[in-house]
């Protein structure tokens, strides 16, 4: 117990130490993790601070996805003042979920009991398919649910649309669970929220969920937020990324504007740095016509600046740019101007993919100029662009978060105008077990989760007089199988060092041994390759020894290595992860992160992966495997 005391320039301070304790206590040692199938010995501790205890009588309780597969109940005997360990042998089950944990000790006398609240957390991707069906008149149609992940996992969705073959709960779903939390996969998990209730009839817990993640996304940003007003890439970062800072204030505008609470001076300090920015020249032309768009937006134009961009350096601006700067002039009420820079404006856009500067790509930059279009009521040219965005988004083929968040915010903003004209859709969908749901809505389109029934039959029934089309979207997240060893533009090879640096099998490592574990990065690509991740979850029996907390040296077998190449490092209870830049120069980097095998059990080493964020070209995969940790 501690006072500290302070008048003025006087300080003071005085503490106690006082013991508190039970006669009977009681301590398991367990993992901060697990997962599916992992089998652990738990070791329990048995503390008793007074003579005579007697029979001591320890059981575990279990609840959630894991069993116990040795006994209940342990019997020791504490006639001293000491501690006795008694060991309990659990299996996690083909699940993920939370487990609590309950050990109990109990004598003639007393009773401890502890509570331990353990994730078993999935250790592969998730995976995903999808079936549809035209849906006429008075007709029915039914689809049998996949039940192809593990417990836990499983989730569908049906959607009955007007559009065909429109789907995109695959994209929303994909960008919420994205693993890397820099600022632009921050604010694209969240900007197609703002629009969701505008593309499909939402209840009221599925708002207050899409409050939720808007609010939290706020509240991130101020992670990321420089001195100087404008937002970093990475969290608490000094370095300011412009189309980042571009981004987030872009969010935070359409946010203020759907009603959500954004700080008063967060958003009024990135405004300052905007203005600011906008009276330089230092970005692209595209950077800077995207900032007095929205500049524009939020009310505080940069007339001079969009002048400037308009006499200066209007036939260098690629159409997607133009497009940004006929908008920002139509905001302020420019009208005349805008539409002098739209007759200039074309809609090609070039075939490219960035791995950085703007995370671009020409799919991308069609959204953007597809939210233009809207923005001035151009349903005409505005309708193939969103047919073309829509077949995209719709497919299963890889697209960056940025592509994605950006193509999802702008079909958002069209089918608020589409839907308003729209005619209403009703029918009935009766979920497995025969409850029915009735619908009508004149929104594009409507969906409804499901959450069980895995395996059986759901059926949707459309009673309304025009056409539709039904789509069930599933995912799911297999045991163990799929993810095998691979490479494609980047070379990964991993080894597992003792702490002399000599090569170890990390199929069986003792319990207590420390041990290191090595990536080596490769790449022969001709030109430079940005926002690289390499990813890597530990076992739930190994523990990361943070070696950034306790200031220790790298050993002396590194000295080779090509290390502390990376931007920003992630380390969490059960991964570390690094994110960094290969110039066009340097063909290789080392990474290596320091373990301790802490508890004894079987487990499955996860998959140790490495890719380009925004080009999934650029990847390797080293597969993973069944690993030990044996008692001492």
């Amino acid at each position: 117990i501690m006072v500290v005391a302070a008048k003025e320039n006087r300080y003071g301070h005085a503490e106690e130490t006082v013991p508190v304790k039970k006669p009977l206590m009681v301590m398991p040692t367990l993992p901060r993790v697990l997962g599916p199938e992992d089998e652990i010995l738990i070791p329990v501790t048995v503390f008793a601070t007074e003579d005579g205890i007697g029979r001591v009588e320890v059981s575990i309780k279990l609840d959630g996805p894991i069993e116990n597969i040795s006994k209940k109940n342990i019997i020791t005997t504490m006639n001293e003042k000491g501690e006795r360990d008694v060991f309990f042998r659990i299996k996690a089950k083909s699940a993920v979920g939370v487990c609590k944990i309950t050990v109990t000790a109990k004598s003639r006398k007393h009773t401890a009991s502890e509570t331990t609240e353990i994730a078993v957390r999935p250790v592969n991707p998730c995976i995903y398919s999808s079936e549809g069906s035209p849906l006429d008149p008075g007709k029915t149609v039914s689809f049998v649910i996949p039940d192809d992940g593990i417990e836990g996992t499983n989730f569908a969705e049906l959607t009955i649309s007007r559009l065909e073959k429109l789907r995109f709960n695959h994209r929303l779903a994909w960008l919420i669970r994205y693993p890397y939390g820099c600022i632009e996969q921050t604010v694209s998990a969240a900007f197609p929220q703002l629009y969701l209730k505008n593309v499909t009839d939402i209840g009221k817990a599925d708002q207050l969920k899409v409050d939720a993640i808007v609010n939290q996304t706020i509240q991130r940003l101020r992670r990321f937020q420089t001195s100087s007003g404008g937002f970093s890439y990475w969290p608490n970062q000094n370095r300011t990324s412009e189309w980042a800072s571009n981004y987030a204030g872009h969010f935070m505008i359409e946010a203020k504007n759907q009603g959500y609470h954004v700080p008063e001076d967060m958003f009024k300090r990135w405004i300052r740095y905007e203005t600011r920015k906008s009276r330089e020249a230092d970005d692209n032309t595209f950077v800077r016509a995207y900032r007095v768009y929205l500049l524009a937006m939020a009310g505080e134009p940069s007339m001079g600046a969009m002048n400037v961009l308009k006499q200066s350096s209007l036939k260098d601006m690629n159409n997607t740019a133009k497009w940004y700067l006929a908008a920002a002039y139509q905001i302020v009420g420019a009208k005349s101007t805008a539409k002098e820079i739209m007759a200039q404006a074309g809609l090609v856009v070039a075939d490219y993919h960035e791995f950085g500067g703007t995370y671009g790509s020409a799919l991308r930059d069609r959204a953007i100029i597809l939210e233009i279009l809207t923005l001035m009521k151009d349903n005409k040219r505005a309708f193939p662009i969103f047919q073309e965005i829509s077949k995209e988004i719709s497919t299963d083929r890889w697209l960056s978060t940025q592509t994605t968040g950006y193509c999802l915010l702008a079909l958002g903003k069209f089918l608020k105008y589409y839907g308003e004209t729209g005619k209403p859709m009703k029918g009935e969908v009766i979920l497995p077990g025969g409850d029915k749901i009735k619908f009508d809505t004149d929104k594009p389109t409507y969906s409804i989760p499901i959450t069980e029934g895995f395996g059986e039959e759901v059926t949707v029934k459309l009673t309304s007089d025009k056409k539709a089309y039904a789509m069930l979207e599933w995912e799911g997240v297999p045991l163990r199988e799929g993810v095998g060893t691979e490479s494609c533009y980047l070379d990964l090879e991993v080894r597992w060092l003792d702490e002399d640096g000599m090569p170890i099998n990390p199929i069986s490592v003792r319990q207590g041994e420390t041990f290191w574990g090595h990536f080596r990065v490769k790449s022969y690509y001709s030109s430079a390759i940005e926002e690289i991740a390499l990813v890597q979850i530990i076992p739930a029996g190994w523990e990361i020894e943070n070696i950034r907390l306790s200031g220790e040296y790298l050993p002396e077998w590194t000295k080779g290595f090509i290390l502390n190449r990376e931007e920003y490092v992630d380390i969490r209870d059960d991964r570390i992860m690094w994110f960094f830049d290969r110039s066009y120069r340097r063909q290789t980097f080392d990474f290596l992160v320091k373990l301790n095998a802490v508890t004894v059990g079987k487990f499955f080493l996860p998959p140790t992966k490495v890719e380009a964020m925004y080009d999934n070209r650029f990847r390797a995969t080293v597969a993973g495997k069944e690993v030990e940790v044996i008692g001492r």
